[in-house]
């Protein structure tokens, strides 16, 4: 075989060497060779031939002999010489074949007395340098490295030194911002106090203030996004947070400990290095291997001066900072991705090491022997017990003092963005400056308004379902409908895709958006249905103010003439301004009610009816003034005299439930004196009080009014608080409609007036803040009580009163 052949050439070298002999001196001439014969088995002596000169190595004493063998009997001497060869070979070849055909899997037999036993090991402690600027310091200024190298080292040492104290002040100075800090918590809580709740920031189309729409995490919110964001990061990360957080500083204080400990390890290597000779770095093998056998007193004071001290305060000061910095974010992915770059700083060193480093310095710090370090004299298992408790107790410290603060923090920034009531605005008086507060509507995200779903068939965007977000069904049906609920101008029958730019039109669309109701109503029709692009969008308007679906028109007056004469009914006047008598005349199916019912107060431009209904309606009075005299005026006008006190109150009916529509939905035809104008009166005072009990001041004002009745003498004494509760309660509507004309049970008018004396009177003007004479706001009396208001050619007044129409 292969192995044989270097075998069996030792073999025969180690015959050679091994052949028993006995030798004898005998003169050079007497030599003779022994000869074998291997054909015969025979063994001969014959001599020699003679050398031609004799060498010096033949010669013993100078005497010029040749040592040869010892004859011997031939026979007796090759037996046993070919024998114990034979023996030999046979024990060679069987080592040989055990060594080739052993199984390497096979363990080889151990000596008990060689193993290394717990007490026998771990007498001494290694540290292995790592590829770190920190430890290539130990090379910096050997001959091993070389000037120039040095020079390098020595540069990426400042640079690392300097990149990591950098990091370090950024962090420190710039990025230890509390977001609910003490200053944080402040502007929330004057953000909530201010602007959140003002109706300026209030949505006029929703009717709902903005802090509703920040707690409801509306995307589409275009101011207050840094509180809105902070809101939502904060109750996604207060939920679930806290056991993130409690991980990354986990990760975060590892991490130090374990450049902690490389620190220590190599300060007390440097110290275990002998100092004996100055600083050598000797071969330790033929493979490139080195080790440092000595360091200087300088060079190891150095070390520690430069090298450890620093990396320890940047270690501990870095922990400290890194840690107190992840305990103020609120958002899980910047809490992850800011431990990784902590981490990263802290291996700078390495990094720089590896990229910048020379080959020879690298090479060399790697072929380098770990240093031998004497073991503290302790067990093994103390000093990493003794890391762990570092550990966890630095994390105990970090939860008590900076996590479990900034979540406490995190939840009183909720509560003072949205707990307690969130649907009201405030404003305040310009006059006066005192705050005025309404309720407002609550804001759902699920729910779409009917401005968003005309604006989306005007935009119409490219929308698709897709990752699991699929399109509202309210705006999958607003799209899909060919009802077109936008008003494009100039020309409403165009669509926008049509229509060319107007800078008037545009200008005029800019200009509605600052437009008061009364300006707004001044671009409206006089119809039903009109007020929007075509009838079928005023219609879908219509059922979205209503909330019924069903609802086929203007027509149907069970269901809106409650409502019409309701205040916050605006966009329902506008819309159908005819059915809820904006312009006194109820067209085709006129009943001759020419009060302005059941609008009747809220029948102005103010509350939404159309400023062409206006001027239609003094038109139909100049109509009804030019045909004075006719049996059909006689019956259905008053000309310009104040309706009478009897005419305008019947206690026997209850205007809360009494019919005004028959069963096939048509308006019924009732007596003048008897119903329509007390049913006007009692719509007309029921409408003016759901407004003054609105208004924060209209309570004080009531009371001064009561005691100054006492003062002037206008009241007993004793009955300005009785008075006061009275009016405040609008319990004085009941009294003036059972046709007592009292100010309250038992207390007679001062000047004991009634009717439209009563209504238009300085006592009543006094209790209630109004005068019902004046038509700024509300629609006033003046086509009910015209002498009383004292009406000539003035707004509202009859065309009579002015002398013809």
């Amino acid at each position: 075989s292969s192995h044989m052949k270097p075998f069996c050439g030792n073999f025969f070298k180690f015959i050679s060497r091994a052949m028993p002999s006995r030798a004898v001196v005998v003169p050079v001439r007497e030599v003779v060779e022994v000869q074998s014969d291997t054909s015969e088995g025979a063994v001969s002596l014959s001599p020699a031939p003679p050398p031609h000169q004799p060498s010096s190595s033949n010669l013993q004493g100078g005497t010029g002999a040749h040592c040869i063998p010892l004859p011997r009997p031939l026979d007796q001497t090759l037996a046993e010489t070919v024998s114990d060869l034979l023996s030999r070979v046979e024990t060679l070849e069987g080592r040989l074949d055990a060594l080739v055909n052993a199984d390497p899997a096979c363990p080889k037999p151990t000596d008990p007395h060689l193993e290394v036993t717990t007490e026998q090991g771990g007498k001494v402690d290694v540290c292995e340098l790592s590829h770190s600027i920190w430890d290539a310091c130990v090379l910096t200024g050997t001959v091993s490295v070389g000037h120039v190298e040095s020079c390098v080292l020595l540069l990426l040492f400042v640079l690392n030194l300097v990149l990591q104290l950098t990091f370090l002040w950024i962090v420190y100075s710039s990025m230890l911002v509390d977001p609910v800090g003490s200053a944080a918590l402040d502007g929330l809580l004057r953000f909530r106090l201010g602007v959140a709740h003002s109706a300026s920031y209030a949505d006029p189309v929703g009717h709902t203030s903005m802090i509703s729409k920040v707690c409801g995490e509306d995307g589409a919110l275009h101011t207050s996004a840094g509180q809105a964001r902070l809101y939502s990061e904060a109750r996604v990360f207060a939920r679930d947070g806290m056991g993130l957080c409690f991980l990354a500083q986990t990760v975060w204080f590892v991490t130090v400990m374990t450049e902690l400990n490389e620190t220590l390890r190599f300060a007390l290597a440097v110290l275990c290095v002998p100092s004996d000779g100055g600083t050598q770095i000797l071969q330790a093998g033929e493979d490139g291997e080195t080790r440092i056998a000595s360091l200087s007193s300088r060079r190891r004071a150095s070390l520690i001066a430069l090298v450890v001290l620093p990396r320890l305060v940047i270690a501990i000061l870095l922990g400290f900072v890194g840690s107190w910095y992840l305990s103020v974010l609120t958002n899980k992915s910047d809490l992850v991705l800011n431990v990784l770059a902590l981490a990263f700083i802290l291996s700078l060193d390495e990094e720089l090491f590896n990229v910048f480093a020379p080959l020879t310095s690298r090479i060399l710090l790697s072929n380098v022997e770990p240093v031998a370090m004497t073991r503290l004299r302790m067990p093994s298992a103390v000093l990493p017990l003794l890391r762990m408790f570092v550990v966890a107790f630095s994390l105990l410290l970090a939860v008590h003092f900076s996590v479990q603060p900034f979540f406490g923090k995190l939840e009183l920034a909720q509560n003072i963005l949205c707990s307690g009531n969130t649907d009201f605005i405030y404003a305040h008086n310009p006059a006066s400056d005192i705050v005025h507060a309404a309720t407002a509507e609550h804001f759902d995200a699920h729910e779409w308004s009917a401005t968003e779903k005309a604006v989306l068939q005007l935009a119409m965007p490219t929308l698709t379902s897709e990752s699991g977000w699929r399109l509202s069904s309210d705006l999958v049906d607003a799209m899909s409908q060919g009802v077109p609920r936008t008003l494009v101008l100039p020309n409403r029958s165009v669509p926008l895709s049509q229509t060319p730019f107007s800078e008037s039109s545009f200008d005029a669309v800019l200009s509605l958006s600052t437009q008061s109701v009364v300006e707004g109503a001044s671009d409206l029709l006089c119809e039903d249905l009109t007020a929007g692009p075509s009838q079928e969008a005023s219609l879908l308007e219509l059922q979205s103010i209503v909330g019924a679906g069903s609802l086929s028109g203007c027509d149907e007056r069970v269901l809106l003439v409650p409502l019409c004469g309701l205040a916050n009914m605006t966009r329902l006047r506008a819309l159908c301004p005819v059915t809820c008598g904006c312009r006194d005349y109820h067209g085709a199916e006129d009943v001759m009610d020419y009060t302005g019912w059941p609008a009747t107060i809220f029948g102005s431009e103010a509350y939404g009816c159309p400023s062409s209904c206006v001027a239609l309606r003094t038109a139909y009075d100049g109509f009804r003034s030019d045909h004075a005299g006719t049996t059909f005026l006689d019956m259905t006008t008053l000309g310009c005299e104040d309706a009478t006190p009897l005419a305008l109150t019947n206690p026997s009916i209850d205007f809360n439930t009494f019919p005004a529509v028959n069963e096939d939905g048509m308006l019924i035809s009732y007596d003048r004196d008897t119903v329509y104008l007390p049913r006007w009166l009692h719509s007309y005072l029921t409408g003016l009080f759901s407004v003054l009990l609105q208004e924060s001041t209209f309570s004080a004002y009531v009371r001064n009014g009561a005691f100054d009745f006492v003062s002037w003498g206008l009241i007993p004494e004793g009955w300005q608080s009785y008075l006061w509760e009275h009016v405040e309660s609008a319990e004085i509507v009941q009294t003036i409609m059972s046709g007592s004309w009292e100010l309250m049970p038992g207390l007679p008018h001062p000047r004991n007036l009634t009717g439209c004396s009563y209504l238009a009177s300085y006592e009543l003007i006094i209790l209630l803040g109004r005068d019902l004479c004046d038509a700024s706001d509300f629609r006033s009396i003046k086509n009910i009580c015209p002498q009383t208001c004292r009406c000539g050619a003035m707004l509202e007044c009859p065309a009579v009163c002015a002398g013809g129409g």
